[in-house]
């Protein structure tokens, strides 16, 4: 069983995905960086904007709020048939705020706070079922508790001892 800081590691990042994929479905493939580029540049006088990546078939992929030419605000990663993927708050570039990924059918895969980028706060993970997998306390980045788990059955189990 994965503890919960290794589950956040996997969790896809709205900001590494939406500049590697197509702006517009109507538009050429120019390159996906060049156009988010030019989206992000449009960004840059100081409003907030909306820029979206979008899969082949159309659908959006990622959507992000930038400001001053980072991300600044809510960045959500959907699936190709519409489902969340994962929802992050972003505040000059850094995850700052709640982070949630999510199972295909929409329930909470992993949840977690961040603080200037680093873990802080509860960190949480579910199993598919919905029921508690794994929770754990951070400080800027830096685990100052034990981390707890549960069984698929919500049987707490006992923390191996290091060494």
């Amino acid at each position: 069983m994965p503890t919960v800081f290794s589950n956040f590691a996997t969790i896809p990042s709205p900001a590494a995905t939406w500049r590697s994929t197509e702006v517009s479905p109507s538009r050429p493939r120019i390159g996906a960086a060049l156009c988010v580029a030019a989206a992000i540049s449009l960004a840059a006088c100081g409003e907030k904007n909306v820029v979206r990546s979008y899969y082949p078939s159309g659908t959006i992929k990622t959507e992000a709020t930038v400001k001053d030419a980072v991300l600044n605000g809510r960045a959500v990663m959907m699936s190709e048939t519409g489902g969340k993927l994962s929802e992050a708050e972003y505040k000059g570039g850094v995850l700052f705020g709640k982070s949630v990924s999510y199972f295909a059918d929409g329930k909470v895969k992993a949840m977690a706070e961040y603080e200037d980028g680093a873990l802080s706060g509860k960190s949480s993970s579910f199993h598919k079922g919905g029921q508690r997998a794994s929770e754990a306390i951070f400080h800027k980045g830096v685990l100052v508790g034990p981390v707890r788990s549960w069984s698929e059955m919500g049987i707490e189990k006992i923390p191996e001892k290091p060494g």
